[in-house]
């Protein structure tokens, strides 16, 4: 028998969830509607596995997430949300979710893949594997987004960038090691680092509210592209943390052509 913590403020939902995952036999799960609380039955019950909506009052799935990681529990977490975007996928992941499942889409699909992830996950931990904390779903979302996103330490050196940035920038590049202050004009560098070193900005990006700033980028044969660029910081679960860049041409503009 697999036991489910299920923490979402979505009433209606809730149950019809519940019922889905249950239906089958092979499943108990608990209800939650408050952050705070599903923090003290995680602590205190033995769950296999965390289904969590994105978007809730006092705390949203991913800062709930990040305190759970904080604490050593790798229990699996499956983010499950209905407000969520490729934005909020990349942060799940990187926070330390194993998957990330949008709740728009037919029913019965979407209840059987989120029986499907959960199974997944659970045989994994109890045969002693690596949960999948950056599998099969992450890669498909990543290589299908039409942002160009970077992942990168504090002296912003890239860690991991999508395909989608060779389509963005109009070339095929793979920017692990190198910096990206090597992506942009003299005038984008000046301007990125100016928000990097703005407590405003800092804050913000910390707290998740980060706004967008517009940033040149040199394209393939050198030409300027101006996109617009989310910056937030990841916390790492006892190391430094990173900076995420999601970026997507300004409306109109068109991708560079290599």
């Amino acid at each position: 028998m697999i036991k489910v913590l299920l923490v979402d403020d979505d009433q209606a939902l809730f149950n019809v969830t519940r019922i889905l995952l249950e239906k089958e036999g092979d499943m108990t799960v608990e209800l939650c509607n408050s952050p705070s609380e599903a923090l003290e039955m995680l602590r205190s019950g033995n769950f296999d596995a965390m289904v969590c909506d994105y978007q809730m009052p006092v705390m949203d799935g991913i800062e709930i997430l990040t305190l759970i990681r904080k604490s050593g529990n790798t229990i699996p977490f499956i983010l499950f949300t209905g407000k969520g975007n490729e934005e909020v996928a990349v942060k799940a992941f990187s926070a330390g979710a194993n998957h990330y499942l949008p709740k728009a889409g037919p029913p019965q699909m979407v209840f059987a893949t989120l029986r499907q992830m959960i199974h997944d996950e659970v045989r994994a931990r109890r045969g002693g594997m690596q949960p999948n904390t950056f599998g099969t779903y992450h890669r498909i979302i990543l290589e299908h987004i039409s942002d160009a996103v970077w992942l990168t330490d504090q002296d912003l050196r890239v860690l991991y960038n999508s395909p989608s940035v060779s389509k963005v920038l109009g070339y095929d590049t793979e920017c692990p090691g190198t910096s990206l202050r090597n992506l942009l004009t003299a005038s984008g560098q000046s301007c990125l680092q100016s928000c990097l070193e703005d407590p405003c900005c800092t804050t913000r990006r910390s707290s998740g509210t980060c706004r967008s700033i517009v940033l040149e980028f040199v394209g393939s044969s050198g030409d300027i592209v101006p996109l617009e660029v989310r910056i937030d910081t990841i916390q790492g679960r006892g190391e430094p943390g990173k900076l995420l860049f999601v970026a997507r041409p300004l409306w109109g503009a068109q991708p560079a052509k290599g």
